[in-house]
């Protein structure tokens, strides 16, 4: 039975495809032509081959279903949204799914990343702090490199995130700061109130709720400063709250998760257990900041990561 044609959906960034589209021509997979390049691969589960083709989504009648495209069939069939969308196309567990499937694809990144934060974690304060700071903004780094047709070495990384250190640094400490402090005196009141101050808990819970807000708004910034000012020249915490605001209930619901799963980690008694769940959680949770990352900036702009070159495929497969 023909089953209906339908719009379908990048299985990167999740959004609607439009315009000239990557197909695999291993699975038939259509991809954007930037999230191509920002996986390096075919990003479905199983399959992760190299060899795209290019075709035009509106000359092209995509199946949802099955990803089938047929380049001969009429573009009518194809609905284009006449108006950029107002949310996400990704839900949280679609995309704490694709984040493990990203990393999963992407080994090298991965274990170097996860040794890197490993060792950084032995070490005393603030050593831990600092390796996790950096390895967030490599991890950025090189999985964005891939969208510009580049394959990025651990030592081009390191040496990137070096170069942008300042405002990544600066960018998560007023991050942590304007957070930080609102919830500490929420905390501070709130344990007031419970010791009779009752007149403390309106305050408290106000600060409380205006931290996590601010929380919510950042959960961006790292990710948006680690890109550099030739991609996000301008303040890392604006565009973060910018971008937050497409999708805002699924980033409250996400940092929500964040720091329940953080402090169940945190709990964990064997000291060496805790570090390794902690280094894969932290893999997987910048990774699923990136991914809705990826997702809000082409949901508010409607645009393809700049400077992306022609071609992306290695040599061996243009022909």
């Amino acid at each position: 039975m023909e089953t209906a044609p339908a719009v379908c959906n990048c299985p990167v960034c999740a959004c609607p495809l439009s315009g000239a589209v990557e197909v695999c021509t291993s699975c038939q997979t259509p991809h954007h032509a930037d999230c191509a390049r920002f996986v390096g691969r075919c990003a479905v589960f199983g399959c992760g081959a190299y060899d795209f083709m290019t075709l035009d989504a509106e000359a092209a009648r995509v199946f949802e279903k099955d990803a089938i495209i047929e380049a001969a069939a009429s573009g009518a069939d194809l609905q284009i949204p006449a108006t950029a969308p107002t949310g996400l196309n990704r839900g949280i567990i679609s995309r704490v799914v694709a984040a493990g499937q990203l990393l999963r694809l992407n080994r090298s990144i991965a274990l170097s990343l996860g040794a890197f934060i490993t060792v950084f974690s032995l070490l005393p304060f603030p050593f831990p702090a600092i390796g996790f700071i950096l390895a967030q903004a490599m991890l950025v780094i090189l999985f964005v490199s891939r969208a510009k047709g580049k394959e990025s070495s651990f030592r081009q990384a390191l040496a990137l995130a070096n170069q942008r250190g300042g405002r990544v640094v600066l960018t998560g400490v007023a991050s942590s700061i304007l957070t930080i402090v609102p919830a500490a005196i929420g905390l501070m009141l709130l344990f007031g109130s419970l010791a009779g101050e009752l007149l403390l808990l309106v305050p408290a819970i106000l600060s409380l709720w205006l931290g996590f807000r601010l929380m919510v708004s950042y959960s961006l910034a790292n990710v948006v400063a680690a890109m550099g000012r030739e991609e996000e020249p301008n303040s890392a915490l604006r565009r973060s709250a910018e971008l937050v605001n497409v999708g805002r209930p699924q980033a409250a619901v996400s940092m929500l998760a964040n720091i329940v799963a953080g402090g169940l980690i945190g709990i964990i008694p064997y000291y060496l257990v805790a570090i390794v769940a902690n280094t894969a959680f932290f893999m997987v949770s910048t990774t699923y900041w990136l991914l809705f990352y990826l997702e809000a900036r082409r949901t508010h702009e409607q645009t393809y990561l700049p400077h992306a070159p022609d071609h992306f495929l290695p040599a061996r497969d243009r022909d």
